[in-house]
C-alpha cells in the first residue's frame, strides 16, 4: 500500500501543508499549484462540492478547480516524488526552489555568473523529412544563453523524470484524484492511502527518450540534462545493464544525468557518458540491456511441465 507523503509541498497533516491548502500554493513554484502540468484528470471541480469549496479561499473557488497537489507518495521504505515541480521548476519570474540543481546545470552547460539565460517551458517540435520519417517530441525546458547581439546560444535541454502512480479506478475510489480529495477533506490526517507507484513505466519512458533527445541536443550544438530522483537511479542500476556509478564524473558528455534526493538541501550527483561504445567505458545504451542473464536451466525450470500444445510442421 502507498500513502500520500506530501501535500502542497509539506508532509501530509503538517501545519505548513494546511496553511498552503487554503490558497493552493505550491512552495516549489511559489505560485498556485498546477498539478505538475500533466495531471489534469486529477483536477477537482469545486462548483458542486461544498465540502471542498470550504477548504479554499475565494480566488481558488472562483477558478472552479483545485489541481492535484500531491507532491510525493510513500511506498514501503521509499518516498517517490510524483510531481515534476517538486523536483525542478523555473517559473515565469525565473524563481526556482532547487537552486543547487539549477547551478549544476548552468555549470555543466557552460553558463557563467552574470550570463543572461532565456528559457522556454514545454517546447514542442514535430517535423517530417522528405522520406516521411517523424521527429515528434515535447521538451520540458530549453535554456539558451543570451548573446551580446541579442541572439541566443545553443539550446540546453532539461528533462524532468518523476515517478508515475499506478492509475487506479475512480469508481472504486482508488485513483489519485480521489486520494487528493480525501486528503483535503481530512485536513490534519497523517495517513491517506494513494495509488502505488509504477517506476518501471517511468524507466521505460525515460529509456525511449534518453538517447533521442540527447542526440538532438548534440546535433543542435547543445546538451541534454536529465533530472531524476535517487529512487529512479537505484531502479535503473538494479534492473538494467547500466552501471550508473561508473559514469560518475565532473565532465559533461553526450548524455548527462543529475540525480537529486528527496531533500533539496542535499547536493545532487552528476553522471555523464557516451551514447554508444567508446573503448571500454560504460555507455548509456546499456540502459537497454539486462542487468544479467539467467541460465537456460533456470529458464527451463520455470516452464510448466506440460506444454500448452503441440503442432507438426
Amino acid at each position: 500500500m502507498a500513502t500520500i507523503a506530501e501535500l502542497y509541498g509539506h508532509p501530509l497533516g503538517s501545519p505548513e501543508s494546511l496553511v498552503n491548502l487554503a490558497s493552493a500554493v505550491c512552495p516549489f513554484m511559489q505560485a498556485v499549484c498546477n498539478g505538475g502540468g500533466n495531471r489534469d484528470m486529477a483536477d477537482l471541480a469545486l462548483a458542486q462540492d461544498p465540502g471542498l469549496r470550504a477548504r479554499f479561499n475565494q480566488p481558488i473557488i472562483a477558478s472552479g478547480k483545485a489541481s492535484c497537489a500531491i507532491c510525493s507518495v510513500q511506498s514501503g521504505a521509499d518516498r517517490h516524488i510524483i510531481c515534476p515541480n517538486r523536483l525542478f521548476y523555473l517559473g515565469s519570474s525565473g524563481t526556482v526552489k532547487h537552486q543547487q540543481t539549477l547551478r549544476l546545470i548552468c555549470e555543466k552547460a557552460g553558463f557563467r555568473p552574470g550570463d543572461q539565460v532565456a528559457y522556454w517551458r514545454e517546447a514542442t517540435i514535430s517535423k517530417r523529412d522528405t522520406r516521411k520519417r517523424s521527429f515528434n517530441y515535447r521538451l520540458d525546458y530549453v535554456l539558451r544563453k543570451t548573446l551580446t547581439d541579442g541572439s541566443y546560444g545553443p539550446p540546453m535541454i532539461v528533462e524532468i523524470m518523476t515517478c508515475s502512480t499506478s492509475g487506479g479506478d475512480r469508481n472504486k475510489g482508488t485513483d489519485i484524484g480521489t486520494a487528493f480529495r480525501k486528503a483535503i477533506l481530512a485536513s490534519g490526517a497523517d495517513s491517506i492511502e494513494s495509488p502505488g507507484v509504477n517506476i518501471r513505466q517511468v524507466w521505460a519512458r525515460m529509456a525511449s527518450q534518453l538517447i533521442v533527445k540527447s542526440q538532438a541536443a548534440l546535433a543542435w550544438n547543445g546538451r541534454a540534462f536529465w533530472v531524476i530522483q535517487d529512487t529512479l537511479a537505484d531502479y535503473i542500476t538494479k534492473n538494467t545493464g547500466l552501471e550508473l556509478e561508473k559514469l560518475r564524473t565532473d565532465t559533461p558528455d553526450e548524455v548527462n544525468i543529475i540525480v537529486s534526493e528527496e531533500d533539496p538541501s542535499v547536493a545532487p550527483k552528476f553522471y555523464a557518458g557516451p551514447i554508444g561504445q567508446k573503448g571500454n567505458r560504460p555507455t548509456f545504451s546499456d540502459i537497454l540491456k539486462a542487468p544479467f542473464l539467467p541460465s537456460l536451466d533456470d529458464f527451463v525450470a520455470r516452464l510448466r511441465p506440460n506444454p500448452d500444445g503441440v503442432f507438426q510442421v
